[in-house]
């Protein structure tokens, strides 16, 4: 960025920062007071910024070469998100009240680095949290689930960051009460879906925090009310987006018991086609109506399209079948103590005994690939818990609680000094799979198993797609009984500080 210069475009861009360095000072020294929001900045001089993105892109590296956050200088983005339903928020001394009587309200803005004891909800029984993708569809339901004891949220499309936090701390507060999406049944819809659960809602290298990771997909489906509905045929553009979004979420979400029940391997294929299963297969041209083209030519019979998803079904059970007869995993499960593991060891081999032959083979050729399961806990409450629940096992048989307690913890203290976390370097020079799960299926990150594309990842394996399964929704299908024990540890008198 130079200036003067004879350039009017570089010489206006100079211009446009030190206008909002000049706002950024205001708010630094509390000349405005409170916080500013990106649009405000906008609208304090349209001539010289033009449109909203010049904003946008001046704050974001003005605040990446600062080294600090947005509310570091009194930014905040603009609202988006709307909230109805009956519910008292008490948030760093400010409290908020929403009232169905009242209608939906804006999203309070809160900050991005908050942390669940800024928040104190107080609601009714509510049964359900609803978040719904469209405005339009959000304010119909709203008058329909009026005293129904539900809290409805809506992003209008995509949501922004605030919607999304806003949505995680409450999710974690009414950790017992079922959070569903209603979403469009086309690409873009499944896009927003796995954007709430699936998608890193704060860039951080600590691994993996979605806005609500036990978000369950209640609808639409494309089948239902299939001879009243309307439907658009698929363009080029839809096709490609399609295409470039990782399946491997989306899949093993719908695969899994998270879901609502409607969701069959069959509705899966008539719902988004080939592209969870297989990037091998490909849609024909002849199926893509091209934007510019007529679609009247492009539509296919209910019986062909049935035809091409068993032929799929079977092409991938197939492979299946041919991975199972060449790759084996051992499971290595690590941590250190107090994190969980004997919990999640517990938990997996239900799972896999459930669902999978677990046994060791006897055929020949067999490659024994090891698979490494990280069990993590820096959640100091719940390894308060666990170390409660050390205290009692048989290696203190007859030794008092307190003593138990304190040689548990110098234990811990001597592993965690000599504690060498797992390296990716180690990793590839073994030839190995990794796997981490932390604070009870909170979050879960993974750097192996996938099939590398031009635009896709896929887990061709079955097993490694059934750790990924496991992980995903580890929180939901297994750790609520462990949660609520620890609520008990800490509300009925089991808890003392040493």
């Amino acid at each position: 960025l130079k200036f003067p210069t004879l350039n009017e475009k570089s010489n206006k861009k100079f211009a446009s920062y030190l206008k909002v360095l000049r706002l950024l000072y205001n708010q630094l020294n509390g000349n405005s007071g409170g916080y500013i929001s990106k649009r405000q900045i906008y609208y304090q001089d349209v001539t010289l910024f033009n449109d909203q993105k010049t904003v946008d892109a001046i704050i974001d590296n003005l605040i990446e070469s600062f080294g600090c956050h947005l509310e570091d200088v009194g930014v905040v983005a603009s609202q988006k998100g709307f909230i109805f339903g009956d519910l008292t928020m008490r948030y760093r001394g400010e409290e908020w009240i929403f009232r169905e009587s009242k209608g939906a309200d804006l999203i309070p803005v809160i900050s991005m680095n908050s942390s669940s004891d800024d928040f104190v909800f107080e609601t009714g029984d509510i049964e359900e949290i609803l978040v719904i993708e469209k405005e339009s569809v959000f304010k119909k339901i709203c008058e329909n689930e009026r005293g129904n004891r539900k809290l409805i949220l809506t992003g209008k499309g995509f949501a922004d960051r605030l919607t999304k936090l806003f949505l995680y701390h409450l999710s974690m507060y009414f950790i017992h009460v079922p959070v569903r999406g209603i979403f469009d049944s086309d690409v873009y819809g499944l896009m927003i879906f796995k954007d709430y659960r699936y998608t890193n809602f704060i860039k951080t290298n600590k691994g993996f925090t979605s806005s609500c990771s036990r978000m369950i997909f209640k609808g639409t489906y494309l089948l239902e009310n299939q001879n009243s509905l309307g439907h658009l045929d698929i363009t080029q553009v839809d096709f490609t987006r399609m295409r470039s979004q990782s399946t491997t979420s989306i899949s093993s979400s719908l695969h899994s018991n998270v879901t609502t029940p409607e969701f069959s391997p069959n509705l899966i294929q008539f719902e988004v086609g080939d592209l969870l299963h297989l990037t091998d297969f490909e849609l024909n041209d002849s199926n893509i109506v091209d934007d510019e083209s007529d679609s009247g030519s492009c539509v296919d019979s209910d019986d062909d399209a049935a035809s091409d998803v068993t032929e799929l079904c079977d092409e991938v059970t197939e492979i299946f079948k041919q991975q199972r007869q060449t790759e084996k995993f051992f499971i290595c499960l690590i941590g250190l103590p107090a994190s969980g593991k004997s919990t999640v060891v517990k938990h997996l081999t239900q799972f896999l005994d459930d669902n999978f032959k677990t046994k060791l083979p006897s055929e020949n050729n067999i490659k024994i690939t090891p698979l490494i399961l990280e069990v993590k806990c820096s959640n100091t409450s719940l390894r308060r818990f666990n170390i409660d629940k050390k205290a009692n096992n048989s290696d203190y048989l007859k030794v008092p609680k307190d003593t138990a307690l304190l040689d548990f913890f110098k234990r811990i203290e001597k592993y965690e000094s000599v504690y060498e976390p797992v390296t990716v370097q180690e990793i590839q020079t073994l030839g190995a799979k990794y796997f981490c799960i932390s604070n009870v299926g909170e979050t879960y990150y993974y750097e192996c198993g996938h099939k590398q594309g031009n635009d896709c990842k896929l887990y061709r394996n079955p097993a490694l797609a059934a750790i990924y399964e496991f992980l995903a929704t580890y929180r939901t299908r297994f750790a609520l009984e462990y949660l609520k024990s620890v609520e008990s540890f800490y509300t009925l008198g089991g808890y003392r500080p040493l």
